[in-house]
């Protein structure tokens, strides 16, 4: 190391990994692939808040005694729980639109998910339908070699 790192001793160490021939450059990415990505982006925010929103209902519950299994079985069984248990007007409404939230966004993921998939077509002709709505934005394309490409049945890799 020549001294404190700073901008001109940056600088003066990529033109010297610039020259060297043993030097790798990443190519840029294409306006699809960035487009991939930020649908990733969108998607896992997508996700992490249809989560939030099933955490959210099953604490509200507990607040009130009401304890279900954590998970999606929250949302399957919440107007059978809203219908059985004496709760406040008021609270039962804002579970129902707790509810119709949640319901929203796991239409977005699941649109989503669908979307991107079919305009992959190298992705799709190697995809049974059923695999569609399973896939974790780390097993889409642009996550994947020319290596990686899956024929039907096999099972996806998991983040």
């Amino acid at each position: 190391m020549k001294g404190n790192k700073n901008d001109f001793v940056d600088a003066e160490g990529i033109c010297e990994a610039a020259i060297r021939p043993a030097m790798r450059f990443v190519t840029p990415k294409t306006e699809a692939q960035r487009t991939l990505a930020a649908l990733h982006r969108v998607r896992e925010g997508l996700v992490r808040e249809r989560t939030a929103t099933v955490n959210r209902i099953h604490g509200i519950l507990l607040e009130f005694g009401i304890s279900l299994r954590i998970g999606m079985s929250v949302i399957e069984r919440l107007p059978a729980t809203l219908s059985e248990h004496t709760l406040p007007p008021r609270l039962v409404q804002v579970l129902e639109r707790l509810h119709t939230h949640f319901k929203y966004l796991d239409d977005q993921v699941k649109r989503n998910c669908r979307s991107s998939l079919r305009k992959t077509t190298t992705l799709c002709a190697c995809l049974p339908s059923r695999a569609l709505e399973p896939l974790p934005p780390a097993c889409w394309p642009l996550n994947w070699g020319m290596q990686r490409i899956l024929a039907p049945g096999v099972t996806l890799p998991h983040r």
